[in-house]
């Protein structure tokens, strides 16, 4: 479970940092990222990456290889999402808004 957890927090801080880069944002919402919520998204992904290192040391131990994989499968799930299906990312992630 602690495994699953991690995964998702890794995914949805991944997904942030996706959507702080303009290109991506407007992949999944069709505009353009303010500055303000630029910032907001970027602190969330960094904790989003965080908290999974913080959840598996203090759950499993020092296995500091179940996190860089963890990592690596979620940043793999976030591009190919960004890949062939962006707009499902608009649902997803940490400081999740939809702009009207």
């Amino acid at each position: 479970m602690i495994p699953l957890l991690a995964w998702g927090l890794a995914y949805a801080g991944f997904v942030s940092l996706a959507r702080a880069m303009d290109r991506h944002h407007r992949q999944v919402w069709h505009h353009g990222v303010s500055i303000r919520l630029r910032a907001l998204l970027r602190l969330a992904g960094m904790v989003g990456l965080g908290l999974p290192l913080v959840v598996c040391i203090v759950h499993l131990g020092g296995s500091i290889s179940i996190v860089l994989w963890l990592l690596t499968v979620a940043a793999l799930a976030v591009a190919l999402m960004l890949t062939y299906r962006p707009r499902l990312l608009g649902g997803t992630g940490m400081a999740n808004r939809k702009r009207q």
